[in-house]
């Protein structure tokens, strides 16, 4: 293959990745199936898409190297891939400003300090996340809420004080659930922090609670 093919080829491969990500209903896609691979199903209920035009955008991720499907049974798992694309993405979703909580709400102090305190029972951490979510990343933590958020005032009372610190985690800094869940447990009057961190910050913290 010619110098210019080569070099042409490239640049279409790079245009085909910048127009996969020119839609931000595909960036909120690349984060929800990070936290656990997911079904077309899943994605079109989590952006509030059809299927038809859900299927679209996977589709054109898959192009660019993003995403890949795996076939179990009758159902085709979405999943990122490991090429450096979708590395490069992750990082500069990290990167970006906008978390839905408050900084001062927001645990922000070393991992492993706050893994000594949820291991020596000084700190109490509660998964948010969906069992399926929990099984795919694992945190080493008893507490975990997958429920309405109108009963989370009733979980709390029945397994904490008021005076216990307490930090939540789900899916990430823009994670709706997490900030709604913060904000009703501290209308309740516990003292509660938010963690926000991505999957891959997430599947490395919990390494660090075992």
């Amino acid at each position: 293959m010619k110098l210019k093919d080569k070099n042409e080829r490239y640049l279409l491969e790079k245009a085909e990745i910048f127009k996969s990500l020119s839609s931000p209903l595909r960036l909120q896609l690349i984060n929800f199936i990070s936290f656990c691979p997911r079904t077309v199903e899943d994605c079109s209920k989590k952006i509030g898409q059809s299927i038809q035009n859900t299927s679209l955008h996977l589709a054109s991720l898959m192009k660019a190297g993003i995403l890949e499907v795996e076939k179990v049974k009758n159902y085709r798992f979405y999943s990122l891939t490991d090429s450096d694309v979708a590395v490069q993405i992750r990082k500069l979703l990290r990167a970006c400003d906008g978390a839905l909580l408050p900084s001062d709400l927001i645990w922000e102090e070393s991992l492993n300090e706050l893994a000594l305190r949820v291991k020596k029972k000084e700190t109490f951490l509660i998964d948010l996340r969906s069992s399926d979510e929990r099984a795919y990343i694992q945190l080493n933590t008893p507490y975990a809420f997958d429920d309405s958020l109108k009963g989370l005032t009733d979980f709390l009372q029945s397994h904490f004080s008021k005076q216990d610190n307490l930090i939540f985690s789900c899916k990430g800094k823009t994670c709706e659930r997490l900030a709604e869940a913060v904000s009703a447990a501290q209308e309740a009057h516990y003292q509660v922090k938010g963690l926000t961190l991505d999957a891959e910050e997430l599947f490395k913290f919990g390494e660090v609670l075992r």
